[in-house]
């Protein structure tokens, strides 16, 4: 099982790819959201991706957006990382394609609670 992070933050997407590696999946890390959709187009698409809120040119609500224009990836499980100041607008990100919402910063159970609730789940398990 693969997962994709999505995050401005290198240090964000080294804390949660250790954690991802812990719980026994692949992981594949971009630092912003156009690099991710090109990594979608090229590469095979992952069983799920983390993608950060608040990243410069393309945030995580638009990157969500394009992704779910492809019909390849209307299904494909989307969890959007976001800091407190975004409490207000949990409903707008699932509204627009989210499946869930990981409100920052978490822990490596907090995190593998909200891929079991997508089905997602390592082969170590």
């Amino acid at each position: 099982m693969q997962i994709l992070i999505v995050d401005k933050s290198r240090a964000q997407r080294n804390a949660t790819s250790h954690f991802l590696q812990d719980l026994g999946f692949k992981v594949q890390e971009t630092a912003d959201g156009t690099e991710a959709l090109r990594y979608l187009k090229t590469a095979e698409t992952p069983d799920g991706v983390l993608v950060d809120w608040d990243m410069p040119g393309m945030n995580g609500l638009q990157f969500i957006q394009q992704v779910r224009q492809n019909p390849k990836h209307t299904e494909l499980p989307i969890i959007l990382m976001a800091d407190d100041k975004f409490n207000d607008r949990v409903a707008e990100a699932l509204k627009i394609g989210a499946d869930e919402v990981l409100m920052k910063p978490f822990t490596k159970e907090v995190l593998a609670t909200k891929l079991e609730l997508l089905g997602i789940e390592s082969a170590d398990d």
